[in-house]
């Protein structure tokens, strides 16, 4: 038997690519581009221009294209691409001929497709050949497969001849970004440093090179279905020069950061660009100890960090993670939360975890029930182990028709379900309050 020979038809630009385009990418997964084109055509009616350059999550019917000096009067989309799983299950075996975007047509019987390589023998000689560099796929007979990448065409009329530039517009999913940010406390747990970041991702097939790169804070209203994750690389951003930065600006009901230089997005990668310089940042904890009715609990108190926006501008919405800086200079990760979109001059709050040193009790001392009311006797002991004073906010959620009779403490009124006890406690000290709410009803 004689030996098979593997040759491997490498390509050199497997990867395609957008150079320059502007991005202006949403929170919902998805993003704009506008990619600048260049077309030489001759004055009148044009054979039909093409564009294979565009993301696997294109929204078909979202791309548009502007020539100046130029009508586009018809745009076709050809999405018709084979996929490995329907080529192989109607034409392995078969014979076919493969043209490459270089060198000479190859005629062979198909073996398989697996990815981006196709494998094609011939006379004892396997050849495999990257579909990103191959042109088209024929059978004996000479039927076309399909394409092997999707298309755009479209019609043009042109007022001139010569080169004409333009700009095609389209949406795409896979596009996303978030706001990260690290919140570093001091040993004191007075203040913190915090870092904010942008993580980008673009999980399409296609690279972005030299792109212009805007962000949008805020949710549009799109109908938009749910799409598995791929998997994709994480880094660093790679930007044209010098330390990138946002600049805000208002853009109707929404924000908008723009990079102030390019950048290069890898496909089915995440890059991460500084959103704005460190800041030092004073801030307040507070313990939080909440139940409902004739609940009975004994648990470690959750951590609430609260601060107000001072930086000048929103806060977008993100995950921040919460960090400990030791005496000795050593960081701790000590939880994380979602931060909401945060205005100028409003308060931020986060939970950090729970409290193993202040810990709370809720006993329901007595409970009647009659045919036309209901009163219950409640108990809350606020325990601090600590070795300074904390601020706890005691949170009891009633529903009905209720009064508050005998509070040992004072309370606040938040709305017709809640009160609230808020309370100083000092170290190593416990606290016990107690209130009877009762209900009537007809």
């Amino acid at each position: 038997m004689k030996n098979a020979v593997l040759i491997l038809i490498l390509c050199s630009a497997v990867t395609p690519q957008s150079r320059n385009a502007d991005l202006t990418l949403y929170k919902d997964g998805f993003g704009l581009v506008k990619q600048p084109v260049v077309y030489r055509l001759k004055s009148g009616i044009n054979p039909p221009l093409k564009y294979k350059e565009i993301p696997d999550q294109m929204e078909s019917n979202s791309p548009f294209l502007f020539l100046d000096g130029a009508e586009v009067y018809f745009q076709r989309y050809n999405y018709d691409v084979f996929t490995s799983s329907s080529y192989l299950n109607d034409h392995l075996g078969h014979e076919v001929t493969i043209t490459p975007s270089e060198g000479k047509s190859y005629k062979g019987t198909l073996l398989d497709l697996e990815g981006n390589w196709l494998t094609v023998s011939k006379k004892g000689t396997v050849k495999m050949f990257n579909t990103e560099e191959v042109v088209s796929i024929s059978l004996a007979n000479g039927e076309s497969i399909g394409a092997l990448k999707p298309e755009l065409s479209w019609g043009v009329n042109s007022t001139v001849s010569g080169t004409v530039s333009g700009s095609l517009t389209y949406i795409t999913k896979g596009l996303d970004w978030d706001a990260i940010y690290r919140f570093v406390i001091n040993s004191e747990e007075t203040s913190g440093r915090l870092k904010s970041s942008a993580m980008i991702h673009n999980k399409t097939t296609l690279s972005f090179e030299k792109a212009n790169l805007n962000l949008i804070e805020g949710k549009l209203h799109r109908d938009k279905k749910y799409e598995p994750p791929r998997p994709e690389v994480h880094r660093m951003a790679k930007t044209d020069a010098g330390a990138p930065s946002f600049e805000a600006a208002e853009l109707g009901d929404y924000e908008v950061y723009g990079l102030n230089q390019s950048i290069s997005l890898p496909k089915n990668e995440s890059v991460t660009v500084d959103f704005r310089p460190e800041e030092e940042i004073a801030f307040s904890r507070t313990y939080l100890f909440e139940n409902r009715e004739r609940a009975s609990a004994k648990e470690p108190l959750k951590v609430e960090l609260s601060f107000t926006n001072e930086t000048g501008g929103t806060i977008p919405a993100g995950l921040i993670q919460i960090y400990r800086s030791g005496v000795d200079g050593s960081l701790e990760f000590i939880g994380e939360d979602r931060l909401h979109q945060i205005p100028e001059g409003d308060e931020a709050k986060v939970i950090a975890g729970r409290a193993n040193k202040v810990r709370g009790e809720r006993k329901v001392i007595n409970y009647d029930r009659l045919k036309k009311s209901e009163e219950a006797v409640i108990q809350v002991t606020i325990t601090n182990g600590r070795d300074d004073a904390v601020s706890v906010k005691v949170t009891e959620h009633i529903y009905g028709d209720w009064v508050i009779r005998e509070p040992t403490h004072t309370y606040h009124k938040v709305d017709a379900q809640t009160i609230e006890f808020e309370l100083k406690i000092q170290p190593g000290n416990e606290e016990v309050l107690s209130y009877t709410y009762r209900k009537d009803w007809k």
